[in-house]
C-alpha cells in the first residue's frame, strides 16, 4: 500500500468520540464500530489528514511493537477502513498537527475493524437521516 491521506466518507459515515473510543456510524449500511486504543488512535490521525506512513510514525511514538510490526497493522487496519468505505483516498491532504505521547508507551494491540450490526434496521429507517440542504428533514414522499 503505498502513502496516502484519507478523509472520512461523509455524509455517508460519521464519528464521535466517546469516552476515549471513536465511534464509526456507516449511515449508508447501518452498520457501525467502536474503535479503542490504537484504533481509535489510527483513527484520529488519519481524521486529522496524517499519509499512512506518518500515521504509522505517530503511532510509534506511543506504542512498542518489535520491528515492522506497527506498519503491517497499520496498514491493514486502514486498508479494512478503506474496504469498508469509511475513509476514502484524499491526495495532496495536509495534516493538523498530531498530539504527543503521553506517558509511556504501551504495547501495540492488534487493529481489528469489527461491524457491529444490531442496529443496522433502526439507523437506516431513521427519516431524521433524509435532509435538505439547511439540514431540515425531507418529507417522506413514499405512497
Amino acid at each position: 500500500m503505498a502513502d496516502q491521506s484519507y478523509r472520512v466518507n461523509e455524509p455517508s459515515v460519521v464519528a464521535e468520540v466517546l469516552d476515549g473510543e471513536v465511534i464509526v456510524v456507516d449511515l449508508d449500511s447501518g452498520n457501525y464500530y467502536a474503535l479503542a486504543d490504537a484504533a481509535a488512535d489510527a483513527w484520529a490521525a488519519l481524521d486529522a489528514g496524517a499519509s499512512t506512513d506518518r500515521c504509522i510514525a505517530w503511532l510509534g511514538t506511543r506504542y512498542t511493537a518489535p520491528d515492522g510490526v506497527i506498519d503491517q497493522r497499520t496498514r491493514g487496519f486502514v486498508q479494512q477502513l478503506e474496504d469498508a468505505g469509511l475513509v476514502v483516498p484524499e491526495p495532496g491532504r495536509t495534516a493538523d498537527e498530531l498530539p504527543p505521547p503521553i506517558g509511556d508507551p504501551q504495547p501495540f494491540p492488534e487493529l481489528e475493524l469489527k461491524p457491529y450490526v444490531e442496529l443496522q434496521n433502526l439507523i437506516q429507517l431513521d427519516p431524521i437521516l433524509e435532509q435538505d440542504e439547511q439540514g431540515w428533514p425531507l418529507a417522506d414522499e413514499r405512497p
